[in-house]
């Protein structure tokens, strides 16, 4: 090249690089054919040249990247499944993402520059404003759980993560938000909630005592009215597991704590019947039945027990025992009494109905012979009676 500008006749050459960011990709030159020496001037012009060429240069190489960086952006935006948008500190929307336009099927251009009083009912609108305003208060993302209420009277509910926007200077500008459709997840939390809700109720109003011993003894569950039938909160036997043994009464305690372990693992109903001692000193019977609880894969999880207070029906067996003990008694007694009332009355009957034969056989009137057969008569009967 020095040789061709030789051969043209330049005798003096000035070559500033031009440079895009950090990186040389030209230069500019200025040659003279009769100076020595390029003027400072010139060189100064050709510099400032060069500068301004690679400032123009850098401009258009980051126009380029910033739009393939939007052109990736709106790729995101528009083939997430979240609805993301953007709202200035008035509260209307600067940019939203196609899914937000789907949700209010509405085009971009007619949500661009409104606000949430204009696209949304009052309400949702509201509690929206109310959220944007905290979440640019204190300066920092938050989560919250946004209901939008659609025309058709259905409504969707969003978990929306909020955070503020800052200008170069610090200052909040705006507010960004990206919202997850969690309607499914939220009516499948209230049809849970309802079946647990319907679970407790079965297993905490019970009137018997329900209770889940796992497989090491431990107490899974207690039921409430435990304390209507101990006089003790449900609280005091899950921390000790040794507090059923301790309260049953000792004559009944040793055949129970064997029972208890015995039973603890087996796989049959077991029934039973003890005494247990209440707080103030009472003595109380306990009907209990248990049997093997398993999880859906066949594990093993303890046993499901169940103790029901059967005092006054222990009391009304011993009342029934004794009255069933007294009627026998009496029975007996009347037995007896009817033996020697028999043995008392045939032994002169039958003298009596004998006499009366001997004298039926002697010469009678007809009168005499009716009136002693008639004695003799209603004698035999009586004999049959006793």
């Amino acid at each position: 090249e020095l040789g061709f500008l030789s051969a043209a006749g330049v005798r003096t050459l000035c070559v500033i690089p031009v440079h895009c960011g950090s990186k040389p990709v030209a230069c500019l030159a200025l040659g003279s054919c009769v100076l020595d020496e390029i003027p400072s001037v010139s060189c100064a012009a050709l510099e400032s040249i060069a500068t301004e060429t690679g400032d123009v240069l850098t401009r258009i190489g980051m126009d380029s990247a910033l739009r393939e960086s939007e052109q990736r952006l709106r790729g995101i935006m528009d083939n997430t499944s979240s609805i993301i948008y953007v709202k200035d500190l008035d509260g209307r929307f600067i940019l939203v993402n196609q899914q937000f336009s789907k949700m209010l099927n509405r085009s971009k251009e007619a949500i661009l520059g409104r606000s949430n009083h204009e696209l949304f009912s009052s309400g949702d609108a509201d509690l929206f404003v109310a959220n944007d305003r905290e979440v640019v208060n204190s300066g920092k993302a938050m989560e919250f759980e946004e209901t939008v209420s659609m025309p058709d009277s259905s409504s969707i509910t969003y978990l929306a993560i909020k955070f503020p926007l800052f200008d170069k200077e610090g200052k909040p500008c705006g507010v960004c938000g990206i919202d997850t459709d969690i309607t499914r997840r939220k009516i499948a939390e209230e049809r849970l909630r309802a079946r647990e809700d319907r679970l407790r109720t079965v297993a905490d109003f019970p009137y018997a005592w329900e209770y889940w011993p796992g497989p090491s003894g431990e107490f899974l569950y207690i039921s409430p009215s435990v304390e209507r039938i101990t006089g003790r909160k449900p609280k005091e036997f899950l921390s000790n597991p040794k507090l059923l043994q301790s309260i049953v009464h000792k004559d009944d305690r040793d055949d129970f704590v064997r029972d208890f372990n015995e039973r603890l693992m087996s796989q049959e109903v077991h029934k039973s019947e003890f005494r247990i001692v209440m707080p103030w000193g009472e003595v109380r019977w306990l009907g209990h039945v248990c049997q093997p609880v398993f999880s859906s894969n066949g594990t093993f999880l303890g046993r499901r027990g169940s103790n029901r207070d059967i005092t006054d029906r222990k009391a009304a067996d011993v009342a029934l025992s004794k009255a069933v003990e007294a009627a026998e008694s009496a029975n007996r007694v009347k037995s007896q009494f009817i033996a020697n009332l028999s043995h008392e009355i045939r032994t002169p009957m039958n003298a009596i109905i004998g006499f009366t034969d001997l004298v039926l056989s002697t010469q009678l009137t007809e009168h005499q012979r009716k009136c002693l057969q008639m004695v003799k008569d209603r004698g035999e009967d009586l004999l049959i009676i006793i």
